[in-house]
């Protein structure tokens, strides 16, 4: 018995030539009973000798900012096909004129066809003699949301299957954002949200706190925004965990951040074991500068910064996790480094190759993110051999 034989006169084509139950069995209904080509996701276009079937299971799908995406876009036909017949086109319709981002035509891609804005950043996900037309889409941008047309044909036969998926792009703000605690309210600052987010606010015991809230909102030029909520908390929470929750409109996705009110409250203390520092001309020296926190503090939390008194230049910068030499001023970016180790709770600097511009006093930075107010020392460096020039 034929393929078509078992499945009432219908072949479904994999690469294989097989016959897959479940995908015939849903192709079947869909031939017996008409009405069920109106289900969600099932788009039919019927001729008197040929019928194909697209099948889109999420016609309206979110991809996140400046990621990867990738839309489901799924095709059967009654009739057997040959494979290197296949066509697939993937397009947008704007002001009324199609913008081909994906063309495969004739047993191969066609890029000439094709958008120059996604030629290089769109693929098949999977494989089209498995009937799977669903489409890759790489860093995307605001620019992607909108109405994505699928369309598959079989040369030879004059019919043409099309679904469609609508994206939207959602972002979320690619690092933690900044607590500033103070003696009256608590501020929590993020940016990089996409679409603007509904924000509220709880206690341990799940309790509602949002009315002792103000949340402001700014628009970015980059279209994301960022949104700065302050709580007026009640002394007696100054122990207590407290949830701040961000909701998409969209998607009903939520993100909760935990925050201990209490570790937001820790005190650093910066010490300076030797405020005055003499280092010898085109030699090197070490600015010392230790410190602690009351409570413990992630080690990937801590920030330094040191910079120049007068001159308020940036000679070292540590966040996130790692040196930020892009902020630091070229004169010292390769010529700093710290003498110790951050996770020893030293942040001493080196300072080699040492010029009578070096001389001059040192600001030492240290805080960590989320955790505790900023805190300074500083040292007074001198360059020994030549007269001393004061920092300008």
């Amino acid at each position: 018995m034929t393929d078509s034989e078992r499945n009432g006169g219908m072949s479904v084509f994999t690469a294989q030539g097989e016959v897959d139950g479940s995908v015939a069995s849903a192709v079947s209904m869909a031939q017996s009973d008409p009405s069920s080509d109106r289900r969600t996701g099932w788009q039919t276009t019927m001729t008197p000798d040929h019928r194909i079937h697209m099948v889109v299971p999420k016609p309206n799908f979110t991809g996140p900012y400046q990621r990867d995406t990738v839309l489901t876009c799924h095709f059967f036909f009654e009739q057997m096909v040959p494979p290197e017949s296949i066509s697939v086109n993937w397009w947008r319709n704007e002001s009324g004129s199609q913008r081909i981002i994906y063309a495969f035509e004739h047993s191969r891609r066609q890029r000439p066809k094709e958008d120059p804005a996604y030629s290089y950043r769109t693929d098949l996900y999977y494989n089209l003699t498995l009937g799977d037309a669903s489409l890759k889409i790489q860093d995307l941008s605001l620019k992607d949301t909108g109405l994505y047309v699928c369309e598959a044909w079989s040369e030879g036969y004059s019919s043409h299957g099309v679904g469609s998926v609508n994206l939207s792009v959602a972002a979320r703000p690619s690092k933690q954002g900044s607590i500033s605690m103070e003696d009256t309210f608590l501020s929590y600052n993020s940016s990089g949200w996409l679409p603007l987010p509904s924000v509220f606010w709880t206690d341990e015991n799940d309790q509602n706190v949002t009315e002792v809230t103000q949340t402001n909102v700014t628009l970015g030029e980059d279209g994301l925004y960022s949104i700065r909520t302050i709580l007026y908390p009640n002394p007696d929470w100054k122990l207590r965990h407290l949830h701040l929750s961000y909701t998409n409109p969209d998607t009903g996705e939520e993100q909760t951040d935990i925050l201990l009110q209490g570790a937001m409250n820790t005190e650093i203390h910066v010490v300076i074991p030797d405020p005055h520092v003499t280092g010898p001309y085109q030699g090197e020296a070490v600015l010392q500068c230790r410190f602690f926190f009351d409570n413990k503090v992630p080690d990937d939390s801590i920030t330094v910064y040191w910079w120049r008194k007068q001159s308020l230049r940036l000679v070292y910068a540590f966040t996130n996790g790692q040196r930020q030499r892009q902020k630091e001023d070229p004169t010292y970016s390769w010529c700093t480094d710290l003498a110790y180790s951050l996770k020893d709770k030293d942040a001493s600097l080196r300072i080699r190759n040492l010029t009578l511009e070096d001389a001059g006093c040192y600001v030492c930075d240290v805080e960590s993110d989320g955790y505790s107010s900023q805190r300074h020392g500083m040292v007074d460096l001198s360059v020994a051999g030549r007269k001393r020039e004061r920092d300008i």
